[in-house]
């Protein structure tokens, strides 16, 4: 629904199992050339896809090979509802200094993220138009 927040996320989005180690993300990294917006947050999901961590590319490159995901994941991350209001984007991302918010359904099962880029476009042009 439009002013929810699922109206706004992307559904463009890296996520990985927890088992995986940072060299098979890099792999996938360098297969899938991601836009950068992908890169500010990227998540751990199980096999259902229920959201279970977050790690960013400072946390990839920095560890070694070997590593596995589980070792390098935010554990319990800040996510927002898919149905949530659009207000809840603005609180949650200058709560926690984020890129990029996770997006989930009811059931924690990812559905997208909210970009930051996006968020501010909207409110300059919301803005643009009020005046």
């Amino acid at each position: 629904e439009d002013e929810r927040v699922g109206s706004i996320m992307t559904t463009d989005y890296l996520s990985f199992s927890a088992s995986w180690t940072v060299a098979e993300v890099l792999v996938e990294l360098r297969a899938k050339k991601p836009e950068a917006a992908e890169l500010y947050n990227m998540f751990v999901t199980r096999s259902d896809d229920e959201l279970i961590g977050t790690f960013n590319l400072r946390d990839l490159v920095v560890s070694e090979p070997m590593v596995t995901v589980s070792n390098i994941m935010t554990s319990e991350p800040v996510s927002l509802f898919d149905d949530e209001k659009l207000g809840a984007i603005a609180e949650i991302v200058s709560k926690y200094n984020l890129l990029a918010v996770p997006v989930v359904d009811r059931k924690y099962q990812l559905q997208g993220m909210v970009v930051i880029d996006d968020v501010v476009e909207d409110l300059i042009s919301e803005r643009r138009t009020k005046k």
